[in-house]
């Protein structure tokens, strides 16, 4: 609608200021962003027949020393179920490339494990790891096949991996070794002054080497996968190796779970909520008993916590290359490294709910046009994905719903019923559940929005707190405001749809705080599931591709 003004003898057609319902209406036509591809591929057969033999070979060699009775095979055969059923299950659907492999191979291997221990633990009351053992044999083996019978006529040689990251390659694994040789070194139970300061200049100098790892990857413009992982891992997997046991007490909490599965044979979801939304504590206890007892449940999960650190980042990688370039994408995933040491990554259900959440916003963001056949198989991931989520956290289903909900508003997820697909199955779960579930709601903290995003207020010890520990919570705090600030300052430079999108959804877990606190810990949970999308901003203004308006 426009109307017709006369000024200095012309004639003239004038835009009305508002036409909501016209931009609307434009708004609501616009296309999804496109898919973007990008390089790093395993593309030849003869590429995922070399992953498969050496996903199986470690299988073979882990249980031959297992069985052995040797204390190394439980360890590599915990390490191996952590993401070798997966990565077989990857090679058959024939995903490409190198980084999405690795995540979605870790992603696809934690829900085989919940998949084959929960249900029958929750639903009979027993647990039969013989049963879940034999089942994930036959899926192995059966994926293995497949990949063996269709790439094997097709098998060529792989390329020739490239030279030109050769030095940051070094600097960045070289550095990482120092630092957990440092750490290895001093090993103990945790001192006043740190990991870092315990372990001495050694542990720094190890740290520097990755940072200029970093540095160097940036100004040449090599790749930043190594760097970025490396960085993420540096101080988590330092304190693994230095304690042997988590930095967090509450893990302690979850690995009593754990041991009442062992203990119990089973679980008993009428007696408490972690015994209701149990998927990660079946699982663990699957990997434990297939390790055996040389593997400590307490060493296992401080390594666990240092592995999921390097995997969300990872995650936030894939996520964020739907939306921008490959380089942009790893900046996006270094800058979630920076500001998420904050909520640390441990031993918990919120972790692994978080690392499945983005695997289910990767199979969903930017789809490409595909074939039937790769819809069925991507979609009957996420229903997997979000079906594991669900018996796995109490929120984490329905922040993703939240994101979702955000991300098809700004049509960057298509179609707009997606975010019912984790939200609907988490309401019937908790309604199936109510009676547990209602001991941990306090109706009184709905709508309290400023009181649930105050973090839990913990008394001083009576001799003070020491520096380095109000540190270790100031630095990543000033790093999460200097994260929010620049992502504030590429929002308003940069006007598109996609920066927008990413505004908001970051906003999205805030609707947390309204029906609740999560025992004082809402704020943290959703500064975890925002940071991405804000990390995702900052690289924006890095971003060289530029996406529809």
């Amino acid at each position: 609608m426009t109307t017709t003004v006369q000024r200095h003898g012309a004639t003239r057609a004038v835009r009305p200021a508002l036409d909501t319902g016209g931009r609307m209406a434009r708004w609501w036509r616009l296309p999804s962003l496109p898919f973007r591809a990008y390089d790093g591929a395993i593309s030849s057969a003869g590429g995922r027949l070399i992953l498969l033999v050496a996903v199986l070979s470690w299988a073979l060699l882990a249980g031959a020393l297992r069985l052995l009775g040797l204390p190394v095979g439980g360890w590599l055969l915990a390490i191996w179920l952590q993401a070798g059923p997966g990565l077989v299950l990857v090679a058959a659907v024939g995903v490409r490339m190198w980084h999405r492999i690795a995540f979605y191979g870790i992603a696809a291997s934690q829900v085989l494990l919940v998949v084959l221990s929960f249900p029958p633990a929750y639903l009979t009351g027993q647990w039969y790891p013989r049963m879940a053992t034999a089942a994930l044999l036959v899926v192995t083996v059966t994926a293995a096949v497949f990949v063996l019978r269709r790439d094997w006529p097709d098998r060529a040689r792989p390329g020739r991996p490239r030279t030109r990251i050769l030095l940051v390659a070094v600097l960045s694994i070289g550095g990482l070794a120092v630092s957990v040789l440092a750490a290895w070194v001093r090993r103990g139970i945790p001192q006043p002054g740190g990991m870092a300061m315990t372990a001495g200049p050694l542990w720094f100098v190890g740290a520097a080497l990755v940072l200029a790892s970093l540095g160097l990857a940036l100004v040449r413009g090599r790749s930043l996968a190594l760097p970025v992982i490396s960085s993420s891992s540096v101080v988590v997997l330092g304190q693994a190796v230095m304690y042997g046991q988590p930095t967090v007490t509450v893990a302690a909490r979850h690995l009593g779970m754990v041991d009442s599965v062992f203990r119990f044979s089973g679980l008993r979801p009428d007696q408490d909520i972690y015994q209701t939304w149990a998927g990660m504590f079946t699982a663990t206890a699957l990997v434990l008993w297939l390790a055996g007892p040389a593997v400590s449940s307490f060493t296992y999960a401080a390594f666990w916590g240092a592995l999921a650190a390097p995997v969300m980042v990872l995650g936030v990688r894939v996520v964020a290359g739907r939306l921008m370039s490959h380089r942009a994408a790893w900046l996006a995933a270094g800058v979630f490294g920076l500001g998420s040491s904050l909520t640390t990554s441990f031993f918990a259900p919120q972790v692994l709910a978080f690392v499945l959440c983005l695997a289910v916003l990767s199979l969903l963001l930017g789809v490409a046009p595909e074939a039937p056949r790769l819809t069925v198989l991507r979609w009957g991931a996420v229903v997997a994905l979000s079906g594991v989520i669900i018996v796995t956290h109490q929120i984490s289903p329905y922040m993703l719903g939240f994101a979702l909900g955000v991300l098809c508003l700004f049509r960057l997820v298509r179609p707009w019923w997606t975010p019912l697909v984790p939200l609907v199955p988490a309401a019937i779960w908790a309604i199936v559940n109510v009676e547990v579930l209602t001991r941990y709601v306090d109706p009184e903290t709905f709508g309290r929005l400023l009181s649930n995003l105050t973090p839990p207020q913990h008394p001083d010890a009576p001799t003070g707190v020491a520096l380095i520990n109000r540190l270790t919570f100031m630095v990543p705090a000033l790093a999460l405001i200097l994260i929010g600030i620049l992502a504030l300052f590429v929002l308003f430079r940069r006007h598109d749809r996609r920066s927008w999108g990413l505004a908001a959804t970051a906003a999205s877990p805030m609707l947390l705080a309204v029906g609740t606190n999560y025992g004082q810990e809402g704020v943290f949970r959703i500064a975890l599931f925002s940071l991405p999308w804000l990390a995702m901003l900052c690289a924006v203004g890095l971003d060289h591709v530029q996406g529809p308006r």
